[in-house]
């Protein structure tokens, strides 16, 4: 199916991998799981016919719910948000943010909620999705006032969710029913370059104790049988955690750095066959 992309931009986007990594997957699978589905570059590169994917993140997850349900909908509102920033300018940007905020408080997961998040990840500073500690979107303006996500890469998008299971919650839950020859793909949260900086990375909700959870969940599944590739920085902690296991070092370029001279560095692939 033509036209089919991720509808948001997303930390640790695998976009720039997806040649790498079609090379390594396994020719023939079941059924496809993605624990930490972001923005979704290989799901949606793939199109599985049988896929779980998984959040933590539930305004995200309510994106991809409310595409499987009706893109026509999401992309009907998009279409009212964009015509208005069009006319009214960048303050629109801080209004539209404000109801952000107010609607996930909440807890109002409709297809307006999800239009709204496409719409913020669009018009917001780098193009990406960040939330404060309390919860709150506060990514300023690029101030950008032209149309968000296209109407047919949001309707595409829809297609290719029907009908597959959507959840959000742990990623250990999440992988649960994986069973012998399914492919689980895993791009967790990074684990920080330096170990003496877990401290400040455990903010971001993935304690050094959630990568060795995830470490012994991906031996877990290695004993069902299960397919299972993992990427992650390239760094001496991530290597002993799966030590035993396949690795390729891959340079990658890191574009939402605000340091240039830290825009390019090496990730691992690992996987179990």
């Amino acid at each position: 199916m033509g036209n089919v992309k991720p509808f948001v931009k997303w930390v640790g986007g695998k976009t720039q991998l997806l040649p790498v990594i079609h090379e390594m997957m396994p020719k023939d699978y079941n059924r496809y799981y993605e624990p930490f589905v972001g923005g979704g570059a290989l799901f949606f590169d793939l199109q599985p016919e049988d896929a779980v994917i998984n959040d933590v993140n539930p305004s995200l997850i309510n994106t991809y719910r409310q595409l499987r349900a009706d893109a026509a909908l999401v992309n009907h509102q998009l279409r009212l948000l964009d015509e208005a920033i069009a006319h009214e300018g960048e303050a629109y940007f801080y209004d539209v943010r404000t109801l952000f905020n107010e609607k996930l408080k909440k807890r109002e997961m409709d297809s307006q909620l999800a239009a709204i998040f496409i719409f913020l990840s669009k018009h917001s500073f780098n193009g990406l999705f960040r939330q404060n500690s309390k919860g709150e979107y506060n990514s300023p303006s690029n101030h950008e006032t032209g149309p968000s996500t296209p109407e047919e890469i949001l309707l595409a998008d829809g297609e290719v969710l029907r009908g597959k299971t959507v959840l959000c919650g742990d990623f250990e839950q999440a992988v649960r029913d994986a069973d012998r020859n399914d492919f689980v793909f895993i791009d967790s949260p990074y684990a920080p370059l330096k170990a003496t900086s877990f401290d400040k990375y455990t903010a971001a909700g993935f304690a050094k104790e959630e990568h060795e959870r995830l470490a012994r969940v991906f031996r877990d599944l290695d004993g069902r049988g299960c397919r299972c590739m993992l990427t992650n920085h390239n760094t001496e902690f991530i290597r002993s955690l799966y030590d035993g296991f396949n690795m390729r070092e891959v340079s990658v370029r890191r574009a939402i750095n605000s340091d240039g001279a830290n825009r390019h560095g090496k990730e691992v692939i690992v996987t179990n066959y």
